[in-house]
């Protein structure tokens, strides 16, 4: 076997035991004796990790070192050849115009935050990246914590300290999380979701020609217009999953009856991706006149629906944008103060100001970025951009001290004196 054959084979998913018998019937099909070759299930496997090895060798060779790569790193509970549920993690690097490249996926012997660092550390010191790498990426309880998380453990073993740059979208899913269980009160330790359990078993039977979307008293004409723009121009763009595209389609549906597109079935519902709690929630709030939902209220599904597509649709879609980061994180936090449904606001604001800590204060005079409509605006100065966040704090009439440390009371003391004068 060569390596293309090797490849192709753990490309399908082909057992040893299943390629034996693949490779036997070619053999026969070019008229060739299969005695002739040693086939069996244990010199196939000898074969495939030894392939392995050599591609994954040269694959470490022609990798391209560049200064300021960032560490992206995350674990998934998989079985083990001993038929064991174990953490399996996967470390990757990227940035700095360089090509997403894997470093390992490796089952970890417990699943703490010493494990994982050590993991992180071996696999860029093998990769001869531990001088290269700037800054790490995630947001996980074991990666972040203050003193045992992978994160603070990597930088002592590294012997310096590096950028943080949580996943965005991980803080946004914290905040849908949030919105559901307040309002389904759901248990999230059940293997199976009862709220979307129904509605997953009569999939069968939906008819695609009825729906109701959001009723005019539920929102206001010029909001549904800026909404379905919204939706429109986002659509406009490539996704890189299919579930970010049902999404909008889902909300511009509630949004707009008239607009059409082909609904899919209910799927899996996971606990770890949140968007699909999103999309089966629009879905069961389209059909909610046709189906009986056990559990859930007609009342339930509109409010989460509401939340959906008022609060949360672009918060999501814009929370990848690094630079205007700042600003649509506080308008975000408005938009939650401002939101009419009290119990669910409170909720989601105080899981999302857990995130705010990156507006530090290196980061509040600097940040050369306008809070309007009109996006970032390079020529801003510090001063200015400042004045900036400070009015749209008082706007929202959120208490900046909730968000800021000494020094940066300081400068917006400073600022406000200035800003008066």
């Amino acid at each position: 076997m060569n390596n293309s054959v090797v490849e192709n084979l753990d490309r399908e998913k082909i057992s040893n035991r299943a390629a034996v018998g693949i490779l036997g019937s070619v053999l026969h099909s070019f008229d060739v004796n299969p005695d002739r070759f040693t086939l069996s299930k244990s010199s196939i496997h000898r074969k495939r990790r030894n392939v392995r090895k050599e591609i994954a060798t040269e694959i470490q060779k022609k990798f391209e070192k560049r200064n300021g790569v960032l560490v992206h790193f995350d674990g998934k509970q998989l079985v083990s050849s001993n038929r064991q549920k174990r953490e399996m993690l996967a470390v990757v690097v990227t940035g700095n115009n360089l090509t997403e490249q894997i470093l390992n996926c490796q089952f970890l012997e417990n699943g703490t935050g010493r494990s994982v660092a050590e993991l992180d550390f071996e696999c860029l010191k093998s990769w001869d990246l531990d001088t290269f790498v700037k800054g790490k990426h995630d947001t996980t309880n074991v990666n972040s914590g203050e003193m045992n998380g992978a994160c603070v453990i990597l930088e002592q073993l590294l012997g310096r300290k590096l950028l943080d740059l949580p996943c965005r979208h991980h803080v946004y899913e914290l905040v849908l999380m949030t919105a559901y269980l307040v309002i389904f009160e759901a248990n999230t330790t059940s293997p199976d979701d009862e709220v979307f359990k129904s509605f997953r078993d009569a999939r069968d039977s939906i008819n695609q020609g009825n729906i109701s979307g959001l009723d005019n008293e539920q929102l206001n004409q010029e909001e549904r217009r800026e909404l379905i723009k919204f939706c429109d121009e986002m659509l406009q763009k490539s996704h890189i999953r299919d579930d970010y595209e049902e999404f909008l389609q889902l909300s511009l549906m509630c949004l707009d009856p008239l607009r059409r597109f082909k609904l899919k079935l209910p799927g899996a519902v996971h606990h770890a991706r949140w968007m699909a709690k999103a999309i089966y929630g629009l879905k069961m709030f389209l059909f909610r006149d046709k189906f009986f939902f056990e559990g859930v209220t007609v009342e339930m599904l509109q409010r989460f629906a509401l939340f959906l597509v008022r609060i949360y649709l672009k918060g999501w879609f814009q929370a990848p944008l690094t630079l205007s980061a700042p600003r649509n994180d506080h308008k975000f936090v408005n938009a939650l103060s401002n939101y009419d449904d009290t119990q669910l606001a409170e909720a989601t604001l105080q899981k999302f100001q857990k995130h705010l800590w990156y507006l530090t204060e290196i980061l509040l005079p600097s940040t050369g970025m306008r809070l309007g409509e009109s996006g970032p605006n390079p020529s801003m100065g510090g001063a200015m951009a400042s004045s900036c966040i400070l009015m749209h704090f008082e706007s929202a009439s959120i208490n900046i001290k909730n968000y800021t440390t000494n020094l940066q009371l300081f400068i917006v003391e400073m600022l406000t004196q200035h800003r008066s004068t």
